[in-house]
């Protein structure tokens, strides 16, 4: 469904991806994971075109995006759904205008129709009744599930996630992940999903791959990456293992 190609690409003067390739498939729960720096939020940019390789090529279902540009480019877009790592809510906003956004810049809704899509999302994320609840007043977890109500309210093919427990307690970081388990069951989407989370990577992929300095160094799925005898993985998942010190 996804398919980068040998993709290269700097900025500010630092290669981010080397020869970058990687295979999404659709309606899979598909995982990058990586260090801080190596390439993983730039990949989802990628994606969604707000960043373009410097060499090799992106393809959505067999299509190079390259050329896609204005109404191409818009239309293209509106197959994704993207949860930033902050939420990204429009601070002046009620819940019930953020999660509306979409529908009102992208499609020719009523407003009778928007509301009902926006009340219907937002029971799906466990948000009903907060439409009129400004950002300030929510909880990160709840600012997280409104971004997401807004980010699959036009029923996109794919959802692409950055970092979506970042920032939260680990029962709010669970709670995150039950969401996008019932999401992906009921939507039927892809998942692409950018974190450091283990709990929630080994819980919700079909398959991992691990960025390390812009290049794939794993692409397979949870057992294989637990088993994995590669020094990076070893270190990455013992780095998140609780180290429990007897007391004599």
């Amino acid at each position: 469904m996804i398919r980068f190609e040998s993709v290269s690409k700097s900025l500010s003067g630092r290669e981010v991806l080397k020869n970058f390739s990687l295979n999404i498939e659709k309606g899979s729960a598909h995982t990058i994971l990586g260090p801080t720096g190596s390439g993983k939020t730039v990949t989802l940019r990628h994606i969604v075109k707000l960043l373009e390789p410097d060499d090799g090529c992106i393809k959505f279902d067999g299509v190079d995006i390259s050329s896609f540009n204005g109404k191409d480019l818009e239309l293209y877009r509106t197959k994704f759904g993207y949860l930033f790592q902050s939420g990204a809510l429009i601070a002046w906003m009620n819940v019930a205008d953020n999660v509306a956004l979409p529908l009102r810049e992208k499609t020719k809704m009523g407003e009778v129709e928007i509301s009902r899509r926006v009340s219907e999302v937002l029971e799906l994320v466990g948000m009903g009744g907060t439409e009129g609840k400004m950002p300030d007043e929510l909880s990160g977890g709840m600012r997280k599930r409104a971004g997401l109500a807004r980010a699959i309210v036009i029923q996109p093919e794919v959802i692409l996630f950055d970092e979506p427990t970042s920032g939260l307690d680990p029962i709010m970081s669970r709670k995150i992940d039950d969401v996008i388990r019932d999401l992906k069951s009921v939507l039927g989407v892809t998942v692409v999903m950018v974190t450091h989370d283990l709990i929630s990577a080994f819980s919700l992929s079909d398959r991992i791959s691990m960025i390390f300095e812009g290049q794939i160094v794993f692409d397979g799925t949870v057992p294989e990456f637990e088993s994995s005898e590669n020094g990076l993985i070893r270190d990455f998942i013992a780095a998140q293992v609780p180290k429990v010190t007897k007391q004599y």
